[in-house]
């Protein structure tokens, strides 16, 4: 069985923060987008992208959770959100093609 890849793909001021280990979570809005790409999938690992450049952060899937946050990103109101953990570092990626 092929170990599969959520690719999460974010601005580099929240790479930047979980580099550091200072961002523990990735939010992202219950939409079909979100939804379809994590509901009843079985991820091993995440990788959490720079933009679209070659700089790839790895951690270990654990799953997600439904939230609510109040974010600048959302708007500054509350939103229902996907909440995936980034806590498990396994390190950055080098090569990726």
């Amino acid at each position: 069985m092929e170990n599969k890849i959520l690719h999460i793909f974010v601005k580099g001021k929240y790479w930047a923060l979980a580099l550091l280990r200072h961002k523990l979570y990735e939010y992202r809005e219950v939409k079909p987008f979100w939804t379809k790409r994590l509901i009843n999938k079985n991820y091993a690992e995440i990788y959490y992208h720079f933009g679209y450049t070659k700089n790839i952060l790895r951690f270990k899937y654990d799953g997600f959770k439904v939230t609510h946050v109040v974010h600048k990103e959302f708007g500054n109101k509350a939103v229902k959100v996907y909440t995936i953990s980034l806590k498990h570092f396994i390190g950055d990626l080098k090569e990726w093609n």
